[in-house]
């Protein structure tokens, strides 16, 4: 069994998403981590009943009849107020300042009665589902740097390698401008790629040796 660590340039460059996604299970292997798979969407049955029930709303009292909250809207309506500071034990009354009128719509109890089982049925799905989720992302956060640490060295692998494609075009175009005078060619990528020794040994098959001004 081989990790990603042990891979070579080339082998690095020619994963698939798969063969990724297997060192990075590795990974979570060697740190004892529990895999915890993502949960399947879930479907609930619809409860077939709507918010039908009308009510008017005024600083927080229901009102069935819209006239009644015109006359509780314009009455002073007090509310009490402490001093976090102090004590919830010395309050004051302070008038309310929202009483603007509210339609609101509540669903009514025999209809919640009716289709009490699917309620019940779709709450418990979307519970399950909710503790699996969170499960799912509590593991995401555990092995998040295990996936971006094998990502990254396949990330370099490739930003390597497009440095190297690009630099054997450079050569070539070095041996074209010479032409054909590979010594000429060398002195030339040499120059451009100096500080590069990594890519002056991959394209010229030689250790890079340090150019010299003209």
């Amino acid at each position: 069994m081989q990790r990603i660590e042990e891979l070579t340039q080339e082998e690095l460059v020619a994963l698939s998403e798969d063969e990724i996604q297997r060192f990075i299970e590795i990974k979570v292997a060697d740190a004892g981590v529990m895999p915890t798979p993502l949960p399947v969407e879930i479907t609930v049955e619809s409860a077939g009943i709507i918010a039908s029930e009308r009510v008017y709303e005024v600083a927080g009292v229901l009102l069935r009849n819209k006239h009644d909250a015109e006359k509780v809207a314009v009455m002073e309506i007090l509310k009490t107020a402490y001093d976090w500071n102090i004590s919830y034990t010395y309050k004051w009354l302070e008038q309310q300042t929202e009483n603007a009128i509210k339609e609101v719509f509540y669903y009514k109890q025999e209809d919640i009665v009716r289709v009490k089982k699917v309620l019940v049925d779709s709450k418990a799905k979307k519970d399950a589902y909710k503790t699996q989720k969170d499960e799912y992302n509590e593991f995401l956060k555990k092995t998040g740097e295990m996936r971006a640490n094998v990502w990254g060295v396949v990330n370099e692998a490739k930003s390597l390698q497009r440095e190297i494609d690009l630099a054997k075009k450079t050569y070539e175009k070095h041996l074209d401008l010479a032409d054909q005078d590979k010594q000429v060619a060398g002195k030339f990528f040499r120059d451009a790629y100096k500080g590069r020794e990594d890519l002056i040994e991959n394209v010229l098959g030689v250790v890079a040796e340090q150019s010299v001004a003209d």
